[in-house]
């Protein structure tokens, strides 16, 4: 057989085979329950692109069906895994605005962790908010109010954070762990170190490098005097030598060595407020405390521990 008929005989082939697959895909496309199985196996897979795809497929085919709010919720998390904030944002407020009385409120909390997970904690805990007190998603209440919670202290705002722990029920059973946690907050909270941006940038400018050592940094405090020292010295001699030029050259560098010292301080002294907020935050998220996160393949557990704070 020459090559030419090999190919002729190959391109059947494939023409065949393509022909039976659409034949066994077209039952599949108009039955939406074999549909949506089809998209939620490919997503359990881990094979997330052809799993939108097919979500797509139903909400296009079947956009009034029963089921149309699961696949807007399963679109979403899908999304959600591909690094789509935007995308899964849309799905999600899709899947919250059918009101269905399961999948819109997990929408509805998976909005807000979006939002969260994008860097916008405080959309995220008034959305979370929102649904803990929305009557129509009391199931979610706790959930969310965790999750509202975990904004707010992201955000660095302590006393929503606590106030919003405390909304949880007494009936509930996080509700014990959520006010030992509160306690936390409002005891420690205020207590955290610091140190002020202006103080440290004050002291650097009176005297180069005070800074740096009141913002716990020796190193650079040494470096930031020795330096505008150097330049000082430099500006003097050049100008006791009659180089004039040379002098302000230096005494330019100075200048401006000596004002970036300044406002590093401050930075520094921002840098070390910020990681004792995280030390502490760490150490508050390590509390062993769970509540149940319901999930298409059954069970799970969310613990404030768990949550992974995200600074």
């Amino acid at each position: 057989m020459s090559r030419l008929e090999t190919l002729l005989v190959s391109l059947l082939i494939a023409c065949v085979c393509s022909a039976a697959d659409l034949q066994a895909q077209a039952p599949m496309r108009s039955d939406p329950q074999k549909l949506l199985a089809f998209a939620h196996h490919l997503r359990e897979k881990g094979d997330l692109y052809r799993a939108e795809g097919e979500y797509m497929a139903f909400l296009i085919l079947f956009p009034q069906h029963p089921r149309a709010a699961e696949a807007w919720f399963f679109l979403g998390r899908t999304r959600q895994s591909q690094n789509n904030a935007e995308g899964a944002l849309e799905a999600f407020v899709q899947a919250a605005r059918t009101r269905d009385p399961f999948w819109s409120g997990e929408a509805a909390v998976g909005l807000g962790e979006t939002l969260l997970n994008s860097g916008k904690p405080v959309e995220a805990a008034r959305s979370l908010e929102a649904v803990a007190r929305d009557p129509a998603w009391g199931g979610y209440s706790s959930r969310a109010l965790w999750l509202a919670a975990k904004a707010w202290l992201e955000a660095r705002d302590w006393q929503r954070a606590r106030a919003v722990l405390l909304e949880i029920r007494p009936g509930d059973p996080e509700a014990h762990e959520a006010a030992l946690i509160a306690q936390r907050i409002e005891a420690e909270a205020p207590w955290l170190p610091r140190k002020d941006a202006w103080v440290a940038g004050g002291l650097s400018a009176l005297l180069p490098g005070a800074g740096h050592l009141y913002a716990g940094r020796p190193w650079e405090a040494l470096t930031s005097f020795l330096l505008n020292l150097a330049f000082l010295a430099g500006s003097v001699w050049s100008a006791k030598e009659g180089c004039l030029v040379s002098s302000g050259i230096i005494s330019f560098l100075e200048l401006s060595w000596y004002l970036g010292g300044i406002e590093s301080a401050a930075e520094a002294a921002r840098t070390y407020n910020r990681q004792q907020e995280e030390r502490w935050l760490r150490e508050l998220g390590q509390m062993p405390i769970s509540v149940t996160d319901p999930s298409f393949s059954g069970q799970g557990k969310l613990s404030l521990g768990g949550l992974h704070w995200r600074f």
